[in-house]
């Protein structure tokens, strides 16, 4: 499976998920907590479904702080992989 076809069913899953179960509306800040706390999830994930070929940009993504976007995360693999 490509990687655009991998990270665009990733994004279709996770979609309907927050469809499923949507955050609670706050007032108190715990939302953006809750936001940073579910990309940085789905960064991981996105990083562990990829294959042992793709660990050197793994590292490089995972050393970034703060982690990037799931989408900004996209970015270097895609490229990585129009190198080889």
């Amino acid at each position: 499976m490509s990687i655009s076809l991998y990270f665009t069913k990733l994004k279709k899953l996770w979609n309907e998920l927050t469809c499923l179960i949507p955050q609670p509306e706050c007032t108190c800040g715990a939302t953006k907590l809750m936001n940073k706390r579910d990309n940085n999830d789905k960064v991981m994930r996105f990083l562990m479904g990829l294959g042992d070929h793709y660990d050197n940009v793994k590292n490089r993504i995972l050393i970034i702080n703060p982690l990037l976007s799931v989408s900004k995360a996209f970015s270097p693999v895609q490229r990585d992989k129009t190198r080889e």
